[in-house]
């Protein structure tokens, strides 16, 4: 169970604590199985000087920097690279390792992912497209390098879900290389909005169940203790989201978005897990709200149950039923790498 104490003043621990409040006192938001699970799985409480976050929950909250986490994610990774090394040399020996041009049989651990999913020749790819092409600076071309120069690396021990991260952050920057202000729909604890606020010096709104915002309003406000950041009660009609650094917003507030005012969209792993009605509505509002040549970026399962009494949900019935350009659209490559079940990413231009 992972559990850390977040430290903040007493004036921002009051309105955190009031926010947190107002959100617990939401009910019908949580619509799948999936975070009717995982909501119960994470817990918060308010101390006098910071807020403990513990659980097994889906948030994906990296561990602090403290000698023994340290130690810990230290060992795992070589526990990890060397069974992987010994299944890959069985796998090999076996001759049943792979027919030519298919990805591994086995399944990466994510930062040998990160490392061989930038060099792979075209034919290894499931698509078109060359990830060769990507530009990445060169304190972040191999997970070694990442361990050293990510931007929370004095407080925080870097995770496979920061890892994955900074990969989507680099393929989704490719095609959109300076978003002023963007829109994530489902974005977790905040770990991709901290990389883009961080090395972009993006403006953006996140959209969210109440249980995950929370986990994102915190996250964020302990990083950046001195952005502005307009929470989800304080929403009014007086208030210029343009003036935020961070807005935090519910499904049910984002009629105050006005349109053609984002560069960005993004949704990663979390219409996978809405119905096929709210999956509609979230690409209506992209579509409005996106600027003409706005890009779009979404990752989520080729096909998915969100729940037992709910159909499939499927990647290739996405509605986009408005003008735009595919810039990228295939299975995503270090996802396949990484689990079993496949991940389509697809990246259009909004045509207007």
């Amino acid at each position: 169970m992972n559990k850390i104490l977040l430290k903040f003043n007493s004036n921002k621990l009051i309105k955190l604590k009031e926010t947190s409040e107002y959100l617990n006192g939401l009910k019908g938001y949580s619509q799948s199985d999936y975070w009717r699970h995982h909501e119960s799985l994470s817990a918060y409480k308010f101390s006098s000087d910071g807020v403990y976050i513990q659980g097994d929950s889906g948030h994906y909250y990296p561990s602090q920097k403290t000698f023994y986490n340290l130690i810990k994610a230290g060992l795992a990774l070589r526990i990890r690279s060397l069974a992987f090394k010994v299944c890959c040399e069985i796998l090999y020996l076996s001759r049943i390792s792979q027919r030519s041009g298919e990805l591994p049989a086995i399944l990466f651990p994510y930062a040998n992912a990160y490392d061989v999913v930038w060099s792979l020749p075209p034919a290894k790819y499931s698509g078109k497209f060359d990830f060769r092409k990507i530009q990445i600076p060169k304190e972040f071309k191999n997970h070694r390098l990442l361990l050293k120069h990510w931007h929370l690396k004095d407080r925080f021990v870097l995770n496979s879900s920061f890892c994955s991260d900074f990969y989507k952050y680099f393929v989704v920057r490719h095609f959109c290389q300076t978003p002023d202000r963007i829109l994530e729909i489902g974005g977790g604890n905040g770990n991709l909005a901290s990389i883009f606020h961080y090395y972009s010096k993006s403006h953006i709104t996140l959209v969210d169940i109440p249980s995950t915002l929370l986990s994102s309003i915190i996250f964020l406000s302990y990083i950046f203790p001195d952005a502005k950041m307009l929470f989800p009660h304080e929403l009014s009609r007086d208030k210029n989201l343009n003036d935020y650094h961070f807005c935090f917003l519910l499904p049910d507030q984002t009629d105050s978005l006005e349109n053609e005012s984002f560069d960005l969209a993004m949704n990663n792993s979390s219409f996978q897990e809405m119905t096929s009605d709210q999956i509609c509505e979230y690409f209506n509002l992209i579509y409005r709200v996106l600027r003409n040549d706005g890009i779009f970026s979404t990752l989520n399962r080729v096909e998915k149950f969100p729940s037992k009494e709910t159909k499939p949900i499927r990647f290739s019935e996405y509605p986009y039923t408005f003008p735009h350009e595919v810039l990228l659209y295939e299975i995503d490559p270090l996802m396949r790498l990484v689990q079993r079940d496949n991940l389509m990413h697809k990246i259009v231009k909004i045509e207007k």
